[in-house]
């Protein structure tokens, strides 16, 4: 298991931030939320394949950005939705490196 550094932290931090201000600030959150999404924050998502670290910041901003929608089964199976198809998307990226 990797450790993070404070600096580490610092950047999944304002990854996830920026994450939740993309989309719950309007006029944004009127395509963020309902039963047909588009959120501009999901272009966040490509930063894992910069960084794994980012895996983690954009499932954290993705469960806090949930928590403004249908409550807690959003957030579950939004953060678990998010944590596992951003993480197969990197390994399947790294395979095909």
């Amino acid at each position: 298991m990797k450790t993070y550094t404070v600096r580490d932290y610092v950047h999944i931090a304002l990854v996830a931030a920026l994450y939740v201000v993309l989309t719950i600030t309007p006029p944004l959150n009127a395509i963020s939320y309902g039963m047909y999404q588009l959120r501009v924050s999901e272009m966040l998502n490509f930063l894992a394949f910069y960084n794994k670290k980012y895996i983690l910041a954009v499932t954290i901003g993705c469960m806090i950005a949930n928590f403004y929608s249908f409550g807690l089964i959003d957030v579950l199976v939004g953060g678990a939705s998010t944590l596992v198809f951003v993480s197969l998307g990197v390994k399947l990226f790294e395979q095909f490196k």
